[in-house]
């Protein structure tokens, strides 16, 4: 690929919208919200080359095209895949930790509506953490926070779906 000219990878660039002729292809695509939001936190950084969000989306794609173009090499592979390996731990440990400080909170609150004797709050707020973790991604993490629930709560679940138990 004759666009993939050697550049240092760790140097912001600020890729031309079009080749040397002048053509260009827009194209479009929908990413998650949260994508969006830290796009627009890095385009805060004044020390960046990036007028626009384009700008840095068509590096990021540029960065990633030579990449993968150099993707053949075999410690190139072990690299990659044991940084994502240690990536994945990260946040699956990162998750877990939320986990624990959500749990506190739900603990926290469900005996404080069953200390006022308010025990369809209870079962309003634990439905509602069921229903938040049901929008999580399938993971062990997600059944793990399932069965603890049903576990701590079973007699305020009430008619919230227990397939996964």
């Amino acid at each position: 690929m004759g666009f993939l000219e050697d550049e240092p990878a760790n140097v912001p660039t600020c890729v031309k919208a079009s080749d040397d002729k002048g053509h260009n292809v827009g194209i479009s695509t929908r990413v998650p919200s949260e994508w969006v939001r830290h796009i627009d936190t890095l385009m805060k950084d004044r020390d960046l080359p990036y007028f626009n969000r384009g700008d840095l989306i068509r590096d990021a794609v540029f960065k990633h095209l030579k990449f993968l173009s150099d993707w053949g090499d075999e410690q190139h592979h072990s690299a990659y895949y044991s940084i994502s390996a240690l990536v994945r731990s990260q946040l699956a440990d990162k998750t877990h930790e939320e986990f624990e400080k959500l749990m506190g909170i739900v603990e926290k609150n469900v005996t404080a509506y069953l200390e006022l004797g308010d025990k369809d709050q209870a079962k309003r707020y634990v439905t509602k953490i069921v229903h938040l973790i049901e929008r999580m991604p399938n993971t062990y993490w997600k059944d793990v926070y399932y069965i603890r629930l049903h576990k701590k709560y079973p007699g305020l679940l009430g008619l919230v779906s227990c397939a996964k138990w």
